[in-house]
């Protein structure tokens, strides 16, 4: 019987075995890939970048281990390199630089690019904003000096009409220096999508890669459909007339009598004609009213610059020439050189020599009524006639004028 039961359990185990080792077989496929395909990668290291957003300097980052270097062209009349050690985060910056030049920016032995650092972008000012012959378009016109130093036609012009009333659509738009002419201290622009009958206030602000400068505003005394005579598109309420009729009642029999022709009624009166235009008085083009009603019109002062001029001087350093041998009597304290016969110290002493070792470029002093403001010599022109100085612009007033406009 035992026989009977090990050889039972001999051949399920054998069994199992069996099933177990076909079910082994039983593996799943994969489809193969092609020599070469990446499994695993080291992340791309970022790339330096060149940010000039402060006044008269260039930041480096993503720099790591080796110095930077920054010199504004080779050659002669080149500026002194100026070399830095990146912090831990990689990132380096210059300060005082020459706004307006442009600095090649080396590291670990290889040019990495260029940058220009510029100086706060500066005011805008004497907006006027003139209308169209489109009720919801308007031209507008300004001033701003785009140069070398703050930019040139890399200053860009963010424009702003907002309702004077709070609320309503506020249109914006950003136009580049150079599709504003950057080359004059003039600019202009047109902007569209307004609303015909909404007074707005409009902004203009230059931008640079430092930041924003200080805005120039002008408000709207009259909307655009008044201006223009063009109104805005608002369906009609239709005009509804209502006649009572009453009933009239029939009149008692009576004989008929001859009727009498009734005398004819007198022509009316003429009734004179609404007049089809009016006058007002508005301030001059160009002129803005202020709260007082007068018509101003206001001019950024003007400067004349010159840029610097430089002088060489000699450059004087001390360099030792040879030494001089001197000898005293031994007074207990240690010797430089020895002693002779104990007696004696022998000490030596360097000679040095005062000499002209190439020249340094030194700065002008700036002519006579001229101010230096960091990038160059500037001196604020003569007040133009009919102007007077408010302390922070020229201002000139003048008369409103008549305007026949439509009743």
């Amino acid at each position: 019987m035992m026989r009977n039961v090990i050889a039972a359990l001999s051949g399920t185990t054998l069994a199992l075995a069996i099933g177990l080792t076909a079910i082994g077989f039983a593996t799943t496929a994969y489809a193969a890939e092609s020599p070469g395909t990446v499994v695993a990668a080291a992340q791309t290291a970022a790339q330096p970048a060149l940010l000039t957003n402060t006044p008269r300097g260039l930041t480096v980052t993503e720099v790591h281990g080796s110095n930077v270097t920054i010199v504004t062209r080779s050659g002669a009349g080149s500026t002194t390199p100026f070399t830095k050690s990146p912090d831990k985060s990689g990132r380096v910056t210059f300060s005082n630089l020459i706004a307006g030049a442009t600095y090649v920016v080396v590291h670990d032995g290889k040019i990495i690019g260029s940058a220009t650092p510029v100086n706060a972008v500066g005011s805008a000012t004497d907006l006027v904003v003139r209308a169209t012959s489109k009720n919801n378009t308007v031209n507008l016109n300004w001033a701003h000096l785009a140069t070398k130093t703050n930019g040139g036609a890399g200053v860009t012009y963010v424009i702003t009409a907002k309702p004077a009333a709070g609320s309503g659509k506020t249109v914006t738009s950003e136009v580049t220096g150079t599709a504003a002419r950057s080359n004059t201290a003039l600019k202009s622009a047109t902007l569209t999508g307004l609303d015909p009958d909404t007074l707005y206030v409009f902004t203009i602000t230059p931008k640079n890669s430092i930041g924003t400068g200080k805005s120039t505003v002008a408000r709207m005394a009259r909307s655009l459909a008044d201006i223009t005579g063009i109104k805005s598109a608002v369906a009609a309420e239709p005009v509804v007339v209502v006649v009572e009729v009453k009933p009239v009642e029939k009149p008692a029999d009576i004989k008929p009598v001859t009727p009498v022709a009734p005398a004819p009624a007198p022509a009316p009166a003429p009734v004179p004609a609404a007049p089809s235009t009016r006058t007002i008085y508005v301030c001059p083009d160009a002129y803005t009213e202020t709260g007082s009603g007068v018509c101003e019109k206001t001019s950024a002062y003007t400067y004349t610059s010159i840029g610097y001029t430089y002088h060489e001087e000699p450059n004087y350093v001390q360099v030792q020439v040879g030494t001089t041998e001197r000898s005293h009597p031994f007074d207990g304290n240690a010797c430089g050189w020895g002693t002779l016969y104990g007696n004696t110290c022998y000490e030596y002493t360097a000679v040095y020599e005062t000499r002209q070792q190439g020249t340094n470029q030194v700065k002008d002093q700036a002519p006579a009524g001229y101010t230096d403001n960091g990038s160059a010599w500037t001196k604020k022109d003569v007040m133009p006639a009919g102007y007077t100085d408010n302390g922070s612009a020229w201002v000139q007033t003048a008369a409103k004028v008549a305007k026949v406009v439509p009743a």
